[in-house]
């Protein structure tokens, strides 16, 4: 018999080249889909190619809160806070509350946060020097050293 309609050719076409457990391992992926470690934004790319390719049409309150459960507790918990009506603005919140959680993380890494890098990570190449390095060393009256460095210099040198 002929196929007349897209949708009857779609059928066939799916009865002839799919296999028969492939719809059953797209419910088990969706079913134990979880953010893990990867992006808020790549876990919601893949929950949504699995309920397109499962064919799931389910309620929005559904798939919200198949969203919400899968994210990584962190993310949920700040995210499940607020009150949202659409998926794109949970979505929205829960990418800004990653970003959050990644700059806390970097800035932890460093000593001392509160500090500017530049003055976290500069150590004193200078030692400080004591005033009598030789014994007949004595140091010049009415001058205050304050960076410790030696006050001779190569232009300060005469020849005679």
């Amino acid at each position: 018999y002929p196929i007349e309609t897209w949708e009857e050719m779609k059928r066939v076409m799916r009865l002839r080249f799919v296999p028969s457990h492939y719809h059953r391992e797209l419910y088990s992926k969706l079913r134990k889909l979880t953010q893990g470690a990867r992006s808020v934004e790549d876990y919601y790319q893949e929950l949504e190619v699995l309920l397109i390719r499962a064919n799931v049409v389910e309620e929005k309150e559904a798939t919200i809160s198949r969203f919400l459960g899968g994210l990584n507790r962190e993310i949920q918990d700040v995210v499940e806070m607020q009150h949202y009506n659409e998926l794109e603005e949970i979505l929205h919140k829960a990418v800004l509350v990653e970003q959050q959680i990644k700059r806390k993380g970097s800035s932890r890494s460093g000593s001392d946060f509160r500090k500017p890098s530049f003055q976290r990570e500069v150590k004193s190449v200078f030692t400080p020097k004591t005033e009598a390095k030789s014994p007949g060393f004595v140091p010049e009256k009415g001058r205050v050293r304050t960076d410790g460095a030696s006050t001779a210099r190569t232009r300060d040198l005469k020849c005679y």
